[in-house]
């Protein structure tokens, strides 16, 4: 599963390039987010095309996929409203951002221990 841990890992370093790029040069920062949220899509794509039919085969793909995309138009949804509030109440994007990339990251380390599953007697 080191696919998964790529991509955790890219997006969590995604977070902490957007918390401490803000003093930069704009160039350098948009620069610098750009080569950083192209590696984290690029692993996005192979990672939630590979992972779920490796794990679970090609029956529920489609349900799988679903889920997978409604999950993420929810996160698209609710993320920039959560970025608000933490930037009125917190003063910074940073305060919210630096803890997601803690997070995103310790999934990471957690990819790296997912097995396949056993399939169902009698299946």
């Amino acid at each position: 599963m080191w696919l998964l841990l790529i991509n955790s890992w890219s997006l969590a370093l995604a977070s902490f390039v957007a918390c401490y790029l803000s003093a930069m040069p704009a160039w350098v920062n948009t620069t610098m987010l750009g080569v950083v949220i192209g590696a984290c899509e690029a692993t996005n794509v192979c990672t939630f095309s590979y992972i779920p039919a490796y794990l679970y085969g090609r029956k529920h793909l489609g349900a799988i996929s679903g889920l997978v995309v409604t999950a993420a138009a929810l996160g698209s949804g609710t993320g920039p409203i959560v970025m608000a509030v933490s930037k009125d109440y917190l003063g910074s994007f940073a305060a919210l951002l630096f803890p997601l990339g803690l997070v995103q990251a310790a999934f990471g380390v957690a990819c790296l221990f997912i097995t396949k599953p056993a399939k169902a007697s009698g299946a």
